[in-house]
């Protein structure tokens, strides 16, 4: 098991390469690590992000609005780039 800082992970990791595997609980009995079935945690390096209050805002915008970068055609015809939010195209696609 090792300690990490968020800076050492590239932020738009979060939500494509690094995914959401299952939940953390913890109490006076322990911690408890909740892999869903599908996600085996053997052979993998378990690593612990000790982050800040500043670290959890970013992470929560990253994996909250899950921006993604697509090549589109412009107007007129070139290809370009575009910033597209999961979290808007849900909301769109459900009216």
């Amino acid at each position: 098991m090792t300690h990490a800082q968020l800076n050492e992970l590239l932020l738009r990791e979060l939500g494509n390469t690094i995914q959401l595997s299952g939940v953390i609980y913890a109490g006076a009995r322990g911690v408890f690590i909740c892999m869903f079935p599908e996600e085996p945690i053997e052979g993998r390096e378990l690593t612990i992000l000790d982050l800040t209050q500043e670290d959890w805002e970013k992470v929560l915008r990253k994996t909250d609005l899950m921006e993604t970068e697509v090549i589109t055609r412009s107007p007129d015809g070139t290809l370009a780039k575009a910033m597209v939010r999961k979290s808007t195209r849900h909301i769109e696609h459900g009216r």
